[in-house]
């Protein structure tokens, strides 16, 4: 039997809930040599993921349960020990949870043994890669994002703020509340610093927002049915927060696929490389909602490596049954948009 390594965050927003939850239910189950817990060791992210590497074993089944904060960790802890036959599965315990609501169905979020069970199926995912100023800085699973919302997501990672909803004294409406009290003070003064791409002259000097994405979910903000994750190519959008009429086509193709369940590919270029040059600005990203600040960026490149030998990570995914009810949806033209909620 393989051994399955549950990884959890004590920081993270409802950490309370993995014992029971998790822990418990994998103790009744399995062979106390087959499971393995570790606690993530440091608040310090390259600390954390060498770390995790160091335990990280040929064939292990890993349940990262926690935010997708400890998911991006794991991740760049997995490329990193290079461990042959291990998979990751995520469930949910964190504000927003990308990783299990894209990787992890309904029924295994709430049964953790499903994750071990033979029908789940094994999903390999093509990392978006990024480097600063030509060095190899970190992998994202789902998105990164450059700019004003990587300030806003700068928000749920202090300590205060975690110890707040970890408590119950605040809840993720007031953070998201408090997000928008801090758009409408930022919005007019939150522009990147200017910048070039590779292969264009125009000098980018109205954009407050470079938005990679590589899954299906980012931030529970967009929905849609494409898989970049498992492709040769990911989305990238620029974005004018401080106006939010710019982004129209964006947001409202977005909401559509959210709210109707609709197949509308979002805009942007699909592309393998986003290559930025900057005059060393201090430029605040977010992976898969880890907030970092880099200083003196002169340029930061996003891609997804083409390489035959190109790292990938080996997912759990469960599928969500579909319902035996019947559907209603709209009708545009000939298309036949279903919605996801049932009669």
């Amino acid at each position: 039997m393989e051994r399955t390594l549950v990884i959890r965050n004590p920081a993270c927003s409802h950490a309370e809930k993995v014992q029971h939850d998790v822990l418990n239910v994998l103790h009744d189950e399995l062979p106390p040599a087959n499971l393995t817990e570790l606690w993530t060791p440091s608040a310090n992210r390259a600390e954390t993921i060498e770390a995790i590497a160091a335990v990280i074993q040929p064939g292990d089944r890993i349940i990262v349960a926690a935010g997708d904060g400890t998911g991006n960790a794991v991740a760049n802890a997995y490329i990193s020990a290079k461990a042959e036959g291990s998979r990751i599965a995520f469930l949910p315990y964190g504000n927003f949870n990308d990783m299990a609501s894209t990787f992890t169905s309904k029924a295994a979020r709430k049964n953790p043994l499903l994750l071990l069970h033979s029908s789940a199926e094994t999903v390999q995912v093509r990392p978006l890669s990024v480097s600063k100023n030509g060095e190899q800085f970190s992998y994202a699973m789902l998105y990164a994002t450059v700019g004003w919302t990587a300030l806003a997501a700068a928000m749920f990672d202090t300590s205060v703020t975690r110890q707040a909803l970890q408590s119950g004294q605040a809840t993720l409406t007031n953070s998201l509340r408090d997000i928008a009290r801090m758009y409408f003070k930022t919005r007019s003064s939150a522009f990147l610093p200017p910048f070039y791409r590779d292969g264009d002259e125009n000098l980018h000097e109205h954009t407050t927002d470079i938005v990679s994405i590589n899954g299906p979910v980012m931030a529970r903000i967009i929905k849609s049915q494409e898989r970049f994750y498992a492709q040769q190519q990911f989305l990238r959008t620029d974005l004018d927060v401080s106006r939010l009429s710019r982004n129209v086509p964006f947001l409202g193709k977005s909401a559509l696929n959210f709210v109707l369940g609709s197949n509308f590919k979002l805009p942007g270029a699909r592309i393998v490389e986003d290559s930025l040059r900057f005059s060393s600005a201090e430029l605040p990203v977010q992976l898969d909602g880890e907030f970092t600040l880099l200083p003196d960026v002169a340029n930061l490149r996003l891609s997804k490596d083409q390489r035959v030998s190109a790292p990938t990570i080996s997912i759990i995914k469960t599928k969500n049954k579909e319902s035996s009810l019947p559907r209603f949806g709209l009708v545009i033209g000939k298309k036949h948009i279903a919605h996801p909620l049932t009669l």
